[in-house]
C-alpha cells in the first residue's frame, strides 16, 4: 500500500512508519504490559517483535526499566501492585506470565493476545 506524500514531515513520518510496521501486522510479538481494571485497557507496554528477539525474561527487565524512568513520579510499589504480566516465547510458543488477577478479568486475556498478536494454538496463559 502507497500513500501520497504530503507536505508535512510530521504527517510524511507517520505515514512511513505505518508503511513500516503494516509488513509486520500478522507476527506474534514478546514483552510486557499492566493491566488497569478501572479502564479495562494495558498500559506501559514494552513489545518486540518475537523473531527480533531471544527466549526468556530479559524483555521484562528492559520494559520495568524504561516503564519507571518514564513515570519516576510513580513509586517501585505502584508497579508490582498492578497487576501486570509478561509475554515470552521458548521454541515457537508463547507464554503469558501473570498473577491470580488474570482470572478475575477475563476479557484482559483478549486484550493481550490482541496486543501482542498472539496465535491461539500456540499461547499458554501461566499464573506465577
Amino acid at each position: 500500500m502507497t500513500f501520497k506524500l504530503r507536505e508535512s514531515n510530521e504527517v510524511n513520518a507517520m505515514i512511513e512508519l505505518m508503511q513500516h510496521n503494516d509488513q509486520f501486522k500478522d507476527d506474534p510479538y514478546v514483552g510486557s504490559f499492566w493491566y488497569d481494571p478501572d479502564k479495562d485497557e494495558l498500559f506501559g507496554v514494552y513489545s518486540v517483535l518475537a523473531r527480533d528477539s531471544y527466549d526468556g525474561f530479559d524483555s521484562l527487565k528492559i520494559a520495568l526499566n524504561r516503564e519507571l524512568r518514564k513515570h519516576s513520579e510513580r513509586s517501585l510499589d505502584y508497579y508490582m501492585n498492578t497487576p501486570h504480566g509478561v509475554v515470552i516465547k521458548s521454541d515457537d510458543r508463547f507464554f503469558v506470565y501473570t498473577g491470580k488477577w488474570i482470572n478475575n478479568y477475563e476479557c484482559a486475556k483478549d486484550e493481550i493476545m490482541f496486543e501482542f498478536q498472539l496465535p491461539n494454538d500456540r499461547t499458554e496463559f501461566i499464573i506465577c
